[in-house]
């Protein structure tokens, strides 16, 4: 934006301030003057109007005088005694009426009866006959019979529908105005327009009174203010009619008090014209003089002030154009002797000042500069070992993130198969002593994988690699299931373990439920871990947090363990940190638990906080915000039955992998699922294998030496190596678990991701949604099933064969040989001793029942035990649905078994013997 010069800004300012001043000033004075004489001219109006008031005020006293002369006479006293006979005829005849101007007058007497009255009509005549609007307004309208006395005498206008009246009335008395009263009298005298030019003439001015419903004239809608009269309380609104006149309105009390009729008094405007006219004369005597007074001081502020400051504003310009220029001998040299030669003064001085700081500046820059450039140096070589040092400790962190990657990898890698062995031989017929070691190998693994695991999220925590899911799910569902996982441990050990719940739990809301369980269950495993008597106790408190619109989660989970001493408190969720050596030594752990659950609560916008006493116990609690969720989004319990209550139909399963040790453990842990995979070694093999044959799903390893699974997935996706199987769903499995590497695969095309090692339950959930069977209905009751919500009768198992073994060498195309070795297996592995002693001598385990059961009716189909075949179904349909009668069902299993024993053994005894006897001698 342009600068504005010092002169032109000074004389701009002083004519701008000056003409804003004086408009300011001829705008209030004219504004003072015309509201002044426009009050002048509104007071006279209103005199005016008063003036009016009174005058029509003496025309009503005029008749009240006449009245009270009437009133107050002997004569008119004896009339309403009725002792004077002629006082009509002597008095009261239409010459007397017409010198008094009466338009009616009536005598009546103290009960209300008219005794004499008259009423002038418009002939000039009077008659007897009153009108009955004048009746109304003496008995109905007003009080004149009963209030009127000789001091307080009710007279006014009477207001009547088609005119105006003065109305005065008295008590009838004797001439010195003594009682009793004898009557009223009553005198009416009409407003003519005569009557009102008369007094209009009077008082000098022109009005108009009529009733107050009459609407005002037109030219009388401009309504310009109302003041207040000192006399009655009335008010007066003043109109102008137009720019000359006004009028001004004032509404007065007819006989009977109302305010009904409408004064109206006209007036001119000559004081507000005269106003105008001088406040024009005076504003304009004010714009010469304020004329002259800013020419007056603009000469001299340009003279004396303005002129002089431009003159040293341009010996300094010339100084600063040419720094060796001091101006001249005196430096600045200015006329005068006042303010600004001082101030040229003080500049001279300034000058010299600068000059020799100017000086001293340079030298001091020059130095300085060398220091900075010496510094900058300094900081750069600085800055260069920092990068350096940063880029040493990043490569670090990759390479721990690496080396812990490749650790867990390779851990992993020999669990797959110990604890696939291990899950396989469980499910084989063992001893106690062999069950209880396969147990401490199974939980010692489970340890080593638990330690892995701890390592490896504490790895993702500190590179920042860890991601949390934002997904719907059941908060109460979350900790029931969680507390399930933990029952055994606590049942073990005898402790009461139990759930408490505050608040409405049962929501659903919205987070990343597998880490809130990872959290629960490490507070809850140490719990139990510590404990050795009493109880564990877990309290869930919800509350809704209305304004942030959240669920406020606070989960404590108590314990009556060894508790903590205060310094170890101090650091309990630091990552290595155990209360002290011997809780390592005798409780075991890495103390990595509670650092993760503290980080992962802290990741999740929550808290953890303790609060224990050594001996005594210890309190744990868990406080998160979640925000709600949709319920019809989550899962509800029992809508998918999880492993191992439902046998899976048989699939066509592809597993690929290099190390041969895996690929067995993969053919044992598939098999307990009731699966024969096919086995590839190798990309290369598995390539050529989806080349001919199409599966149902595919489990491809990522790290193999010739292919990796990465490159397989691309390759089969592509659809020109194995088009049988370009839309295949893949599984991912390997023993590494960073997201990353989960991510990677997605992205090539793979559906699904596991880890090392594989997990019956969570195979089964893969392949579960692929089988061909669901969950059968359950049985109403023992003799009926229910299809489709049809009711049918079960066959009863009499009705079939105990053996059908020409149906079974049908189906085996006649081969007798190999009936006999099916028969064979069939007595080594579901022979009715083994049955009893796993499922009879004690409380049958649950989770190998039902795959024995599943097995047993396979199996008997194919040697045409149709009896045991169906009694397995209808039992594996009871484990199915959950139901706990079983044991009779067991015990009509077994002994249909020992029948089909005798019979195969019959059988085979039998075929010994055609085959002795078949032999040549």
């Amino acid at each position: 934006m342009k600068r504005i010069s010092i002169r032109k800004f000074t004389l701009l300012g002083i004519c701008l301030g000056t003409i804003l001043l004086l408009s300011f000033y001829t705008l209030l004075n004219s504004y003072l003057l015309n509201r002044t004489f426009s009050e002048f001219e509104n007071n006279a109006l209103a005199n005016d109007v008063i003036r009016m008031s009174n005058a029509l005020d003496e025309e009503v006293h005029k008749l009240d005088e006449i009245v009270v002369d009437w009133a107050i006479w002997d004569d008119s006293a004896l009339f309403m005694q009725g002792k004077m006979k002629n006082f009509v005829k002597s008095n009261l005849n239409d010459r007397t009426l017409d010198s008094l101007r009466l338009s009616f007058i009536m005598f009546i007497d103290n009960r209300g009866k008219i005794v004499w009255a008259r009423n002038a009509t418009d002939h000039e005549t009077y008659t007897p006959d009153m009108p009955q609007e004048i009746k109304d307004l003496v008995f109905n309208k007003t009080s004149i019979l009963t209030d009127s006395t000789k001091d307080n005498r009710i007279h006014g206008i009477a207001n009547l529908p088609h005119q105006l009246m003065i109305v005065a009335s008295c008590p009838i008395l004797d001439s010195e105005a003594k009682g009793p009263k004898q009557g009223t009298l009553l005198m009416g005298r009409q407003l003519t327009d005569a009557m009102l030019t008369k007094v209009s003439e009077k008082v000098r001015l022109k009005f108009n009174l009529q009733g107050e419903d009459k609407p005002l004239p037109d030219d009388m809608h401009s309504w310009a203010r109302t003041i207040s009269t000192a006399i009655d309380g009335n008010t007066i609104d003043f109109y102008d009619k137009d720019e000359d006149n006004l009028a001004g309105v004032m509404l007065v009390e007819d006989i009977s008090g109302d305010k009904s009729l409408r004064l109206t008094v006209f007036g001119d405007k000559d004081i507000v014209h005269r106003g105008a006219a001088v406040t024009m004369h005076s504003s304009i005597l004010l714009a010469i003089g304020g004329a002259i007074l800013i020419g007056s001081i603009l000469f001299l502020v340009e003279r004396r002030i303005l002129s002089r400051i431009i003159s040293i504003k341009e010996q300094i310009n010339r100084i600063n154009s040419d720094p060796k220029d001091s101006g001249g001998p005196n430096g600045i040299v200015i006329s005068g002797d006042d303010e600004i030669n001082t101030l040229a003064s003080h500049i001279n001085s300034y000058i010299a000042e600068i000059n020799n700081y100017k000086t001293n500046l340079e030298r001091i820059v020059l130095e300085r500069t060398n220091e900075l450039r010496q510094k900058v140096h300094e900081n750069e070589q600085v800055q260069k070992e920092l990068k350096n040092a940063k880029e040493v400790a990043e490569e670090a962190n990759k390479t721990k993130t690496e080396f812990l990657a490749k650790v867990t990898h390779e851990i992993r890698t020999p669990m797959n198969s110990i604890k696939g062995m291990n899950d396989y031989l469980l499910s084989t017929p063992l001893n106690s002593d062999q069950v209880e070691c396969l147990t401490v190998i199974k939980e010692s693994s489970s340890h080593l994988l638990t330690i892995v695991n701890d390592l490896l999220d504490l790895s993702k925590i500190e590179a920042g690699q860890l991601t949390f899911e934002h997904i719907d799910f059941n908060l109460k569902q979350l900790i029931d299931s969680t507390v399930k996982i933990l029952l055994p441990q606590a049942n073990k050990k005898k402790l009461i373990f139990q759930v408490e719940y505050e608040g409405r739990t049962d929501v659903a809301v919205k987070g990343d439920p597998a880490r809130i369980r990872q959290v629960l269950f490490n507070l809850a495993n140490n719990a139990l871990k510590f404990t050795q008597f009493g109880e564990v106790r877990i309290v869930v408190a919800t509350a809704w947090d209305a304004p942030n619109d959240v669920y406020d989660v606070t989960i404590s989970v108590k314990d009556t363990g060894i508790g903590i001493n205060e310094e170890a408190l101090q650091r309990i969720f630091e990552p290595f940190v155990q209360s002290d050596n011997s809780t390592t030594r005798k409780f075991g752990g890495t103390g990595l638990g509670l650092s993760i659950c503290k980080q992962l609560a802290t990741l999740m916008g929550g808290r953890i906080a303790i609060s224990s006493r050594p001996g005594v116990g210890s309190e744990f609690t868990f406080v998160l915000s979640l925000p709600p969720g949709n319920a019809d989004l989550v899962a509800q319990p029992g809508a998918a039955r999880s492993f191992p209550y439902m046998p899976l139909d048989r699939l066509t399963i592809l597993v690929v992998d290099d190390n041969e040790m895996n690929l067995r453990v993969a053919q044992k842990v598939f098999s307990l699922l009731n699966q024969e995979p096919v086995l590839a070694k190798g990309g290369k093999e598995a390539l050529e294998i989806l080349t001919i044959a199409i599966f149902d799903i595919i489990f491809l390893d990522i790290e193999m030496p010739d292919i990796n699974g990465l490159e397989v997935t691309r390759i089969i996706r592509t659809g020109k190596a194995a088009p049988l199987n370009q839309d295949t769903h893949i599984v991912a499995m390997t023993a590494y678990s960073l997201n990353t590497i989960k991510d990677q695969c997605l992205q090539q095309g793979m559906n699904d991701f596991i880890t090392k090692p594989l997990d019956q339950e969570v195979l089964f959930r893969i392949l579960q949604s692929f089988g061909r069977n669901s969950a059968p209905d359950c049985p109403a009751h023992d003799g009926e099933e229910t299809t489709d919500g049809i009711t049918k009768t079960l066959v009863h198992p009499h009705d079939r064969a105990i053996v059908n073994v020409e149906s079974a060498l049908r189906k085996l195309g006649a081969d007798k040989e190999l009936y006999l070795d099916i028969c064979k297996g069939f007595l080594e592995t579901f022979n009715a001793e083994r049955f009893g002693i796993l499922y009879l001598s004690h409380l049958p385990d649950l989770i190998s029942l039902p795959l024995f059961i599943h097995s047993l009716k396979g199996n008997s189909l194919q040697i045409g035990a149709e009896r045991i075949s169906l009694l397995a179904e209808r039992l594996e349909k009871k484990l199915v649905c959950g139901r706990d009668d079983i044991h009779e069902d067991l015990l009509h299993l077994k002994d249909e078994i020992l029948l089909v024993e005798d019979r195969l053994r019959m059988f085979m005894s039998d075929s010994e013997k055609q085959e002795s006897q078949a032999m040549p001698l």
